[in-house]
């Protein structure tokens, strides 16, 4: 499978495309998916309520033979300690150009402090697949063509 590289907006996610790469080849794909959802998940996360958060890659394709593109990135927390389902925590839309976290709101992907805050999650994210932190990892079609 082929993936393009986003690198509008100051954004390299080289990184993160060999990451769907490698999960990719994993899994049998049908020809006619469209759109696919990445989930890394720490089955203590859901325990503990604490650590390493749920993360979901959205990738799609504009048709069956075009590389595959990031669509969005997201993460997942709890708001509250009690609280018993999970809301969005950060979320990179590479699709629509904006990103979200609850406590600022929604505003422009390409902000400077987007892009620095998006770097040093990919690192830490990168850190955490390299050690094999992410105990379930999934592949979910969401649309096809």
């Amino acid at each position: 499978m082929k993936t393009q590289f986003n690198t509008q907006l100051g954004f390299k996610l080289v990184a993160v495309n060999a990451i769907i790469e490698r999960m990719l080849v994993c899994y049998s794909i049908p020809e006619n998916a469209k759109r696919i959802v990445l989930s890394f998940r720490c089955s203590n996360f859901y325990i503990d309520k604490q650590g390493i958060q749920p993360v979901e890659i959205q990738i799609e394709r504009e048709k069956i033979h075009d590389p595959w593109r990031i669509r969005f990135v997201a993460t997942f927390d709890y708001p509250m300690p009690e609280a018993e389902s999970l809301e969005v925590a950060l979320y990179f839309n590479f699709h629509f150009g904006w990103f979200y976290q609850p406590d600022i709101q929604r505003c422009e992907l390409a902000r400077p402090e987007v892009r620095s805050l998006f770097h040093s999650w990919v690192t830490a994210f990168v850190t955490h697949i390299q050690h094999g932190r992410f105990d379930v990892q999934l592949i979910t079609l969401v649309k096809s063509f």
